[in-house]
């Protein structure tokens, strides 16, 4: 086990880092807040924020742990070891300690970690094809986003995108492009603000910002739940 991996997931765990879990084999994703860190048994130990009433993880099962980290976003997969449903004052999940941490593309603003409580929908199209993936994470230049299992085909750099953003009352369509990729896992950047930063111009369409902005203090009330 690599020591510095152990040390800074107990650091997120002394700081109750929120997470993002996303089950290979359930389909779920669900917000949730790392809780502790062992070393002898090792495991990472996540609460769940305010679970479904159906919620359930099997030991041996896949989970994607994903968590914002400043202007990155930081993923691992590991197995679960346990699930704990009637853990107080929260469920908690205890997966393995990776052998590694994926650290994905960097981007110039802070990223808001997303949930099924954020009510974010998604879809992106091409001229002959659309998808409905899972947002991870957003930022005023773009969205992490899960794609379905068996979405019809991959999507390609080369791709001309458009997303479509949706919560409450906030909806706009922009102009994107899928830049990474880490498995089921897309990068999707919008090409307008990449336009603007080319130019000097660090501004953000303003139905974006308002958008990206009302995510933001949705996820900083939920920080201080449990």
């Amino acid at each position: 086990m690599d020591e510095a991996i152990f040390e800074r997931l107990a650091r997120f765990s002394e700081q109750r880092r929120p997470a993002t879990l996303t089950s290979g084999k359930t389909g779920g994703i669900f917000q949730g807040r790392f809780r502790s860190c062992s070393l002898e048994p090792a495991f990472v130990e996540i609460e769940v924020l305010d679970p479904p009433a159906a919620f359930e993880m099997e030991p041996g099962e896949n989970c994607t742990v994903i968590f914002a980290d400043g202007f990155r976003t930081t993923l691992f997969v590991s197995p679960v070891l346990a699930f704990d449903p009637r853990r107080t004052p929260l469920p908690t999940i205890r997966v393995g300690v990776p052998d590694q941490l994926e650290r994905t593309e960097a981007r110039h603003t802070f990223r808001v970690p997303l949930h099924a409580k954020a009510e974010l929908q998604i879809s992106l199209r091409t001229p002959t094809r659309v998808w409905h993936p899972r947002p991870l994470d957003i930022s005023v230049g773009g969205v992490l986003v899960q794609m379905p299992m068996h979405c019809g085909g991959e999507i390609s750099e080369e791709d001309e995108l458009t997303i479509d953003l949706t919560v409450g009352r906030h909806s706009l369509s922009l102009e994107a492009f899928a830049q990474h990729r880490w498995g089921p896992f897309y990068a999707i950047y919008f090409c307008e603000v990449l336009r603007r930063l080319r130019r000097g111009d660090t501004s953000v369409p303003e139905p974006l910002l308002r958008l990206v902005e009302s995510l933001e203090e949705s996820w900083l009330a939920d920080r201080d739940l449990g």
